[in-house]
């Protein structure tokens, strides 16, 4: 599935290429609500930041596919109101290298929806305990690659810049000890740079 997601994402960069389509594209930010299901902490209490860029390769008026490579933080966090007072909060932090192949479709002038799949490559895992970083090799056992079905929309607020709200579920488990699923909301904005035709 890893070498799938390569070959789509070279794939629309050359037909867009070949068809001489229009690019666009710029910067990505935002926050990331995360959850692991499977674990024992529920709810989306962990939050990590979205940071990088994208293009946006124009199929026709009213489709186009938008192409990212970015920081993802994902998680697990215990609920605030339930760590005991003087104890540390209960962390699992996962960082990742986030590859998104969105297919999108504009409705009028200021909304897009999406669909596609993004591939995930986890370079860094943190884990914390109510007594602190947890140093323990074996209990690092998450796999060096997710993958994710995603889903959500765009809205233009300006000419140049779109708020979007997205759902990321992965379509593989990220652990198989115990299994475990990163279960993503995703809340960011993304600002074109120079023109663009979206």
């Amino acid at each position: 599935m890893q070498k799938t997601s390569w070959l789509i994402f070279f794939s629309v960069i050359l037909w867009g290429s070949i068809n001489a389509q229009v690019f666009s594209g710029g910067i990505n930010m935002g926050i990331a609500g995360g959850q692991i299901d499977g674990d024992k902490m529920a709810g989306f209490h962990h939050f990590g930041i979205i940071t990088g860029g994208f293009t946006d390769v124009n199929l026709s008026h009213v489709f186009y596919i938008e192409l990212g490579l970015r920081y993802t933080g994902k998680g697990a966090a215990q609920a605030l109101k339930t760590v005991p007072k003087g104890y540390s909060r209960t962390l699992t932090n996962l960082h990742y290298i986030d590859i998104p192949v969105l297919f999108t479709y504009r409705y009028g002038e200021n909304y897009d929806f999406q669909a596609g799949i993004l591939s995930g490559y986890l370079f860094k895992t943190q884990l914390q305990d109510f007594n602190g970083v947890i140093v323990d090799e074996n209990l690092y056992h998450y796999n060096k690659w997710d993958f994710e079905a995603v889903a959500g929309m765009y809205y233009k607020w300006y000419k140049n810049f779109k708020m979007g709200l997205h759902y990321a579920y992965s379509l593989r488990f990220i652990s198989n000890s115990p299994n475990q699923s990163n279960n993503v909301l995703l809340l960011s904005g993304k600002y074109y740079l120079g023109k663009h035709s979206n």
